[in-house]
């Protein structure tokens, strides 16, 4: 069926008139009517005469279908020619070592010398002259312009390159490129370094970087910090040795017993060191004019208000030690953006991809114009060099006006207009008065999860919605990279844009968690990974990391959250290597929703109008071997972990367990925490399930009235909902895709009696937030991620002193646990056998 948006072709056609040809509105319709077909019949005499046999049409449509063909077999061909020259052309311009990179692209290296410039000239014209005709039609990769803005977006950036390489107007490279400071501590040069030197170390020969994980503190209450394979605390107390942070300088003479000798608790927790994360880009030498700009906007977004005010801009320790580790290019985790802090965290994420963006193209347009007779090897295979996950358009939103407002040589900013009417806040999406502020936060803006847009850095403009292969900085959620990068088995597949990134910001895992987790780790195994051809890539620049295939240990990966969870702890070590084979894998290989398909069939098929055939999700006959099919992978198939070659670090403050202190306040009377035994995650689900129904269902739950149950995950509201059925149980469901019809009379019958238990979804309350109102007692079958909820649950009951409320726990579950009870109650549940129950009154 066609979408029915006004603006739809079919739609257009049926509003002016339908079949009959639109004679109502003035239109010149081509329907089936017969007043339609009286019309084409006389143009049709006007232009050709029809003969008996009706030839002129047929003849017409095989000259159309001829002409097609030999274009397509122009194409075929240009491109094949377009490849071979490629081919030549890299095999004469590789540098020593490249090998094995071009046998990856088949690409045979001769001996036949380098050639005549003639010939290469000759040579690059075909190429380039193939790849524009290749290139026309190739909108899968852009999130490009409309129609009518195509010439706009040539001729801005036919100017902007024309400003790239003009390097004569001194007024003009002396407004581009501003003073930048004299002193302060430089990472970026490193960035390539082979081996890493490290970190903090003024001298690279005074030691070797520690491998393992260790474990430090830092101010701001970041308490439970973690290093694999660096020692973080080196860079803190070298600035704090030496407050101007020059490598090499005052401070060169140190060496690593001395850096060790001195590093102690007492010195990282001083107010030296705080004072220090307050403000640590001071003691870092950024790009020329980035500093003045990013302390210019601080200023204005505090300007007029008072220190402790709900939007006041607090850059405190936290973000400063963020900011810190940002810059030395580790690996960082940051599970503590929130609603509280969300453009403070952003500022920080901000000012590192724009001092690395301006930095790196400083670097290569030096190279460019430098006078060398061997090619400076300062590029990748691909120009974009950043990639931004985060999950709604209004996340995206705030970040790049963030980041425009820290260009210091921006003049022109292409297609804004059109960015703030798809990514700017929508007048019907006001939230509700009645919402949580961090509802508020997630969904008050342009809550729109399908997007994907390029961002190009030029000299003195910035071109948005620019097309991917001339991005430097992408920003996409998800879903919408996925719609390009796909999935493995599938033939129609693009990430070769994605082969040269060197810093993966994936904001907001949590929130990325509750809408379909399994898209970021589709993207993510395709960032890095080798392109598939040698269109684009002037190999004669290459970087060497890229030959060899280990751009994936280089990348800096960056990941935070709203509390700590084992999905995006396992991004840090996640490879971007295909695998070797996907024949013969098992359903735990599988992606979900190749496992959706093949459980389609024995499920319960509706059969809506038009014969569409739609699946019924809440039929009565689930059968135990489709929720296995259903349920995640148990393990996911091996493909090697690859870490950041210079380190992760991982900033994490304990949580003090507020939600279980505010639930105490409300007066509920007992909160009981089952710890349910579980050797694996593969066994999670079954061993929840059995201590639910032996446990808990069993001698109480089937005697209790008003009982809200609280599931986890989809698949354990499947599982119990058809343990409901067969067991007759009185009970009403609602899950996240519920309609508004549904919700509202289940909540009705609940409410008032008529159903002695409620079965909800996680999700559905994260989404919705609503405050669910009639329990007596309250079941929570599995840890809520999200510690809100458990308060919103709780705070709903019909008589907070009479209710009982149990929770079921694993020792997998940690992380969600001591959100709720906090780390020392956490420590004690989780160390006790299994079986025990605690609780607190």
């Amino acid at each position: 069926t066609p979408p029915q948006h006004p603006h739809h072709p079919v739609c257009c056609v049926r509003a002016m008139g339908g079949k009959g040809g639109g004679k109502r509105r003035g239109g010149k319709g081509k329907g089936k009517g017969s007043r339609g077909k009286k019309r084409r019949r006389e143009e049709s005499d006007e232009d050709e005469p029809r003969n008996s046999k009706g030839k002129g049409k047929g003849e017409r449509q095989k000259q159309k279908a001829a002409a097609k063909a030999a274009a397509v077999a122009a194409a075929l061909a240009a491109e094949q020619a377009a490849e071979e020259e490629r081919k030549r052309a890299a095999a004469r311009r590789a540098k020593p070592g490249f090998g094995k990179l071009l046998e990856s692209f088949g690409v045979v290296d001769s001996d036949d010398g380098a050639g005549s410039d003639e010939d290469e000239s000759d040579e690059e014209a075909l190429v380039e002259g193939a790849e524009e005709e290749l290139a026309e039609g190739d909108a899968l990769l852009g999130a490009g312009a409309e129609e009518g803005e195509e010439e706009e977006a040539a001729e801005f950036d036919e100017e902007m390159e024309e400003d790239e390489d003009d390097d004569d107007d001194e007024e003009d490279d002396a407004e581009a490129q501003p003073e930048a400071s004299s002193s302060g501590m430089d990472f970026y040069p490193k960035f390539w370094e082979d081996p890493p030197q490290p970190l903090g170390l003024s001298n690279g020969s005074a030691g070797t970087p520690p491998s393992g994980l260790s474990r430090f503190s830092l101010p701001g209450g970041l308490d439970r910090c973690e290093a694999h394979g660096c020692d973080p605390t080196a860079l803190v107390l070298e600035l704090l040795e030496n407050p101007k942070g020059s490598r090499g300088g005052s401070s060169g003479s140190s060496n690593g017993k001395n850096a060790k000798s001195g590093r102690s608790s007492t010195k990282l927790q001083s107010k030296e060191a705080h004072s220090l994360l307050q403000s640590p880009w001071d003691h870092f030498k950024l790009a020329p004019g980035l500093l003045d700009a990013f302390k210019a906007w601080v200023a204005k977004q505090n300007e007029g208000k008072e220190e402790g005010q709900e939007d006041w801009l607090d850059l405190g320790p936290r973000e400063g030690a963020f900011f810190l580790y940002l810059h030395s290019y580790l690996d960082v985790g940051f599970p503590h953006q929130s609603h509280l802090n969300a453009k403070a965290v952003r500022a920080a994420l901000a000012l590192h991809i724009v001092d690395h963006m301006l930095k790196a193209k400083g670097e290569e347009r030096a190279n460019t114009m430098a006078d060398r007779e061997d090619a400076a090897a300062d590029q990748g295979f691909t120009k974009t060099r950043v990639l931004v996950l985060c999950p709604f358009r209004s996340f995206c939103f705030e970040l790049v006006n963030l980041m425009l407002a820290l260009m210091p040589s921006k003049k022109q900013v292409a297609h804004m207009q059109r960015f703030k009417e798809e990514f700017g806040p929508e007048d019907d999406d006001a939230p509700m008065a009645n919402r949580p502020a961090d509802w508020k936060h997630l969904f008050g803006g342009n809550s729109d999860d399908k997007f994907r847009m390029g961002l190009a850095v030029w000299k003195k403009g910035i071109r948005l919605y620019a097309p991917f292969e001339k991005s430097d900085i992408l920003f996409c959620s998800p879903l919408g990279l996925r719609q390009i990068t796909g999935v493995e088995g599938e033939r129609r597949r693009e990430f070769d844009f994605l082969s040269s990134i060197e810093v993966c910001v994936v904001e907001r895992a949590d929130v990325l968690r509750m809408q379909n987790w399994e898209h970021v780790q589709e993207v993510m195994q395709v960032v890095n990974r080798k392109p598939q051809g040698l269109a684009g890539i002037d190999i004669s620049r290459l970087r060497s990391v890229f030959a060899e295939g280990r751009a994936r240990e280089f990348r800096q990966t960056v990941v935070t959250s709203c509390g700590q969870c084992l999905d995006a702890d396992a991004l840090f070590g996640l490879s971007c290597e295909p695998p070797a084979s996907t024949a013969g894998e098992g359903v735990g290989s599988e992606s979900l929703a190749t496992r959706l398909r093949r459980a389609a069939a024995p499920l319960k098929l509706g059969r809506e109008k038009k014969g569409r055939r739609t699946l019924d999700l809440d039929g009565d006959n689930e059968e135990a071997t489709q929720l296995e099919t259903l349920t995640p992978a148990k393990k996911a198939s091996e493909r090697g972990a690859t870490l950041n070659c210079r380190g992760l670090a991982k900033l994490v403050a304990p949580p003090s367990g507020e939600p279980l202190r505010q639930v105490t306040t409300l007066g509920i009377s007992r909160q009981f925490f089952l710890h349910t035994p579980c050797d694996s995650l593969a066994e999670q689900s079954d061993q929840l399930f059995e201590t639910f129904e032996n446990r808990y269902w069993r001698p109480l739950g089937n005697t209790l009235e008003g009982l809200l149950i609280v599931a986890s995950t989809y698949y354990s509201f499947l599982r119990l909902r058809r343990f409901f059925r067969e067991e007759g149980t009185s009970f009403s469901s609602i899950f996240e895709y519920s309609k508004n019809q549904d919700l509202s009379r289940a909540r009705f019958r609940f409410f008032h009696g008529e159903r002695r238990v409620l079965l909800v979804t996680e999700r559905f309350l994260w989404y919705r937030r609503y405050r669910l109102k009639g329990a007596n007692s309250v079941l929570f079958y599995g840890v809520p991620e999200t510690p809100e909820i458990y308060e919103e649950v709780l705070g709903g009951v019909r008589i907070p002193s009479q209710c009982n409320s149990m929770c079921l726990f694993t020792k997998h579950d940690a992380f969600a646990l001591e959100r709720i009870v906090g780390q020392d109650r956490a420590r004690t549940m989780l160390t006790s056998p299994p079986g025990k129950v605690f609780v607190y009154t």
